[in-house]
């Protein structure tokens, strides 16, 4: 029937539970834009989401978006109790519309507007976030771990971290020639405490130059 779900209140980001095929209680987070499930059948026949697993608490090296494949957010009931979740881009699944129709509820427990923006920009980071050379990525599995470490431990508040590689020129470098110019800008929100931002930024410098 043309116009069938023109007016479905479900739109992306928000988390929903269902029941799996062997009867457990199951959360996710629709992925799918709010045009396309509203879209009849025969353009878009599925709703694409995410599961949503709930955790202790969350990796700050995970939040925000800060991690291309994991996102540890937190999704607030109507008297604002907050539970931690991660969501796997790499697990994402779909319903048939119908059967969504039929299975989904709303969960108590949503994304905050602005956590909502923060998961569409990590969806489409998968497809669009930078690539560095391979010679690049061999020296930085030097630091990695540290860097992982450190973000998880500091980095709860960090919006991003952007690396900018030989000003952005995709250039393979051998043994003995000239080393990559890096710089990398930590980006904190408005309201972030400067010494702690500075704190942070400092032990950054400090594993490179070691």
């Amino acid at each position: 029937m043309a116009g069938e779900y023109r007016g479905s209140t479900w739109r992306q980001g928000a988390v929903f539970r269902y029941q799996d095929t062997v009867g457990n209680k199951q959360l996710g987070v629709i992925a799918t834009h709010d045009c396309d499930i509203c879209a009849d059948l025969e353009v878009e026949p599925v709703v694409e989401y995410l599961q949503a697993s709930p955790i202790v608490a969350s990796n700050g090296s995970m939040t925000f978006g800060k991690n291309a494949r994991r996102l540890h957010v937190s999704i607030f009931d109507g008297r604002k109790r907050e539970q931690a979740v991660a969501l796997d881009v790499r697990e994402r699944a779909s319903m048939p519309k119908d059967d969504f129709v039929q299975r989904a509820e709303p969960y108590e427990y949503q994304l905050a507007s602005q956590d909502v923006v923060v998961f569409r920009r990590w969806l489409s980071a998968r497809y669009s976030r930078s690539a560095f050379a391979n010679a690049f990525e061999v020296q930085m599995d030097r630091v990695r771990e540290r860097i992982d470490r450190l973000a998880k431990t500091h980095g709860h508040r960090i919006r991003a971290m952007y690396f900018d590689v030989d000003d952005n020129q995709l250039v393979e470098r051998g043994k003995g020639e000239e080393p990559y110019a890096l710089a990398i800008y930590v980006v904190y929100p408005p309201d972030a405490n400067d010494a702690e931002a500075q704190n942070f930024a400092t032990r950054l410098k400090q594993i490179f130059t070691k």
